[in-house]
């Protein structure tokens, strides 16, 4: 924006020399800013600099020169710019300048001490002491002078060292750590080996011991292995009321003599366990029959149910293992093996 200052003095001068204003060439003009008309005979420069010397002629209709200052600016700047990036790519490779921070590519100091240790020092130097003055210089507008120093006593240099080393110790720790699982690892499989052949031998003679038993006795020790099975082993959720759903349906298959002698048995064992606190012809006393019945059932005919068959399962399961523990024990096939074949 170019302004233009009036002389006051002179103006004040040429407009008063006569009384009468149209002698003088017209009235004053009315502001400041106004251009004198030419018959004033003031000469263009004593009142500032030709408008022809910043951008030709005066704008009309009272504008400015705003619009011909900027383009000016604008082109200069432009220029200025492009010719700092042309020399930023000319002096340092892409992987130096892609680490120099965007507000420091037109940085005198910063250049030219980037541009000295490379010369010097080499890339990678440059590259470590760039990075480390990035993550480290924590002072607004300190970089250029923590650059410098980083360069000076190669602080990220150092700083790479010590990472190096410590990455390098922990691939160290990662590789005998990873070993020394693997070294736990075949060891636990040759124990389970070990510990299968020797299960193997055991279960041989478990089952040689079996055959010499006695069948009264084999039968003793398989109820006994049965009902402490039973008793290890919890009913499945819901596995009562399937139990009771299946034996009612049982008892309305059943024939009338099979029926009337159900009732019968669970009549006796109400009374033997309750006694005659209740007739027959009392409620409790009828639903404790029908109870009994079902337990009667339960016992009598198999029942499969989902839930019975699975929890049948477990039980035999159990009482396999028990079986096996009791012959052992009972036998003692435990002290036929010597202490080096035992894991």
């Amino acid at each position: 924006m170019m302004y233009i200052e009036p002389n006051i003095e002179n103006i004040v001068k040429i407009s008063y020399k006569s009384r009468s204003p149209q002698k003088a060439g017209g009235y004053p003009p009315k502001k400041l800013g106004d251009i004198p008309p030419k018959s004033l005979g003031i000469s263009p420069k004593k009142w500032g600099t030709s408008p022809q010397k910043v951008g030709g002629h005066p704008p009309k209709n009272g504008g400015t020169y705003t619009e011909t200052t900027t383009e000016i600016t604008t082109e200069t700047t432009t220029t200025t710019t492009e010719a700092a990036a042309v020399d930023l790519k000319n002096r340092f490779p892409k992987s130096i300048r892609s680490r120099i921070p965007r507000i420091y590519q037109d940085h005198k100091d910063v250049l030219d001490s980037i541009d000295t240790y490379l010369k010097t020092h080499g890339k990678p130097y440059v590259t470590a002491e760039l990075d480390y003055a990035i993550h480290n210089s924590t002072k607004d507008g300190g970089f250029p002078a923590f650059l410098k120093r980083s360069l000076e006593s190669g602080w990220g240099t150092e700083d790479l060292k010590v990472r190096q080393a410590a990455q390098n110790e922990q691939r160290i720790l990662e590789r005998r750590q990873k070993e020394s699982d693997l070294e736990a690892l075949r060891a636990e499989q040759e124990l389970l080996a070990d510990i299968e052949k020797w299960d193997r031998q055991i279960d041989q003679k478990v089952q040689e011991t079996l055959e010499c038993i006695s069948p009264t006795e084999l039968n003793r020790i398989k109820t006994e292995a049965w009902e402490q099975a039973e008793k290890k082993t919890p009913c499945l959720k819901s596995q009562k009321s399937q139990m009771l759903a299946a034996a009612k349906e049982k008892l309305s298959t059943l024939s009338d003599p099979e029926r009337k002698t159900l009732f019968e048995v669970a009549k006796a064992a109400v009374r033997a366990s309750i006694g005659n606190l209740l007739g027959d012809n009392h409620p409790g006393f009828h639903r404790a029959v029908d109870n009994q019945v079902l337990k009667e059932i339960q016992e009598r005919y198999p029942l499969h149910t989902p839930l019975a068959d699975l929890w049948n399962k477990r039980v035999k399961t159990e009482a396999d293992r028990i079986l096996k523990v009791m012959v052992i024990r009972n036998y003692g096939l435990l002290k036929s093996q010597s202490t080096g074949e035992s894991p």
